[in-house]
């Protein structure tokens, strides 16, 4: 029999009885994703902007909640992993139905943080609370769509395309609004509505990836469950199973603190750059320039997760990858603040890091199939989505880090709202900006260096003793 291709067309199966994805997907899965991208710019950009010089929340109140987070944050991923785990399967299955479910609890409470609710020092903490509730669900949601890759494709090759593909639809979108967002805002928006252009905008970016995630969900209609060996991952798993996994792999640990490290340095960058362009770059005078800014290092991180499957079929072992990276992205971020009055070179700089932070992205999500493969070898339990919420800790952990470095730069720095700038205020946001994603990005590296040890080699061994002792069960 001839040997199928993984551009077979739709629907073909191999002898194994695995479906290939199909060229479309191939082509355009990602997409939900790229509304994902496309509705974090909004927050991302303007969310502790809005609070304490538009709402006038206090930067120490600020700081209070940023703490309070600390451990919140901990919890949104195992809580979003249980709705996904824990919960009965939905008719539309139990990835695909947090596609729906999640993306329309999302587009549903877009409009709250951005109303004034009572006081400022109200507002702060009741828009904490309720976003709680959505933090959950919406991570529940992203740990469906990751989960998805490795449940849909059987074949490493399919795996790495689709990764690369979400990971250049993110980077696609966030690109695409932090170009297009502040446009509208400064020129006709904010001019035409004040603070209600916050609430429209927000609720355009929730209402696109909205649409966008329904694509997904038609996409991988059939295709759940798939690329899973055996019957595990077709049914809910229990808490007790979930720990085993986890535990089964103890790399898990150095590759989340490497994890963290890396996308901090990346979560660093939206909340200072208005600040930045506002009060620092060529003095505000280039507050202007903040749109083709974020256009370019859209474009250069788009660009980096799409070569990320080039590294990949390059370099057989991940790690280096990583290791080659990390130092380029940590170099050109902290060079960028030698150029702040030479708009150009600050932007080229900035952008030249995201490239590679960009490239990344689909290497660190490899690594967490990895270790599903891992642990489903030691402990008989397909386990990706448990370990897909423990890459949601990146993120979250990232952001957690973010807001307490930019609260902190406040309090510290004496930023007031309306006050005049001093220069400790202007090298609070450059260190913030720079420094900072530098020295936590170099820690990355020592932690993935020395503590990180799966091979290539310890991987496809595992797997292939899970096809053999499903076979000698179907036998049996």
């Amino acid at each position: 029999m001839a040997e199928v291709t993984a551009d077979a067309v739709q629907d073909v199966q191999d002898v194994s009885g695995r479906k290939h994805i199909t060229p479309l997907m191939r082509k355009i899965w990602g997409i939900g994703v790229f509304g994902e991208g496309f509705n974090m710019q909004p927050g991302a950009l303007y969310r502790n902007y809005f609070s304490t010089t538009v709402i006038g929340v206090p930067p120490t109140v600020m700081a209070a909640i940023a703490g309070v987070s600390a451990f919140t944050t901990f919890l949104a991923a195992p809580i979003g992993s249980r709705l996904v785990d824990g919960i009965k399967p939905m008719r539309w299955g139990k990835l695909r139905s947090w596609l729906l479910v999640g993306s329309i609890i999302s587009l549903a409470f877009s409009w709250f943080p951005w109303i004034q609710w009572g006081t400022p020092t109200q507002y702060a903490w009741i828009t904490w609370s309720v976003g709680l509730i959505t933090a959950w669900c919406y991570n529940a949601q992203v740990i469906a769509t990751f989960s998805l890759v490795p449940s849909m494709c059987y074949y490493d090759e399919e795996r790495v395309t689709l990764s690369s593909n979400q990971m250049t639809g993110n980077k696609l979108g966030v690109l695409i609004a932090g170009f297009i967002i502040p446009l509208i805002m400064n020129n006709w928006l904010e001019p035409a509505f004040g603070r209600t252009s916050y609430l429209m905008i927000a609720v355009f970016g929730n209402s696109v990836m909205f649409a966008c995630y329904m694509v997904h969900f038609k996409l991988s209609e059939g295709y759940e469950g798939n690329g899973q060996i055996g019957e595990t991952g077709r049914r809910n798993l229990t808490l007790k199973e979930a720990g085993a996994a986890i535990a089964a792999v103890p790399q898990v640990i150095p590759m989340l603190f490497a994890d963290i490290t890396s996308t901090t340095g990346a979560f660093l960058l939206p909340p200072f750059v208005v600040y930045l362009y506002r009060f620092v770059v060529n003095d505000g005078a280039s507050f202007g320039m903040m749109a083709v800014h974020n256009l370019f290092i859209g474009i250069c991180g788009t660009i980096g997760s799409w070569t990320g499957r080039i590294w990949l079929k390059k370099f057989h072992n991940k790690k280096n990858i990583c290791l080659i990276i990390y130092p380029l992205y940590a170099g050109f971020v902290f060079c960028a603040r030698f150029f702040l009055n030479n708009v150009p070179m600050f932007i080229f700089f900035v952008g030249m890091g995201m490239l590679f932070q960009g490239t990344t992205n689909p290497v660190e999500n490899m690594f967490y199939f990895d270790m599903a493969t891992i642990a489903q070898e030691k402990t008989g339990v397909e386990s990706n989505s448990i370990f897909i919420a423990l890459r949601q800790f990146g993120p979250g952990i990232s952001g957690l880090i973010s807001t307490n470095t930019l609260a902190w730069t406040l309090v510290l720095m004496d930023y007031a709202p309306g006050m005049a700038i001093t220069e400790q205020v202007k090298n609070g946001f450059i260190n913030g900006y720079s420094l900072a994603p530098a020295i936590i990005s170099c820690m990355g590296w020592l932690i993935l260096f020395f503590f990180y040890k799966i091979t290539p080699e310890q991987v496809a061994e595992a797997k292939a003793k899970i096809e053999e002792r499903e076979a000698a069960g179907a036998s049996s």
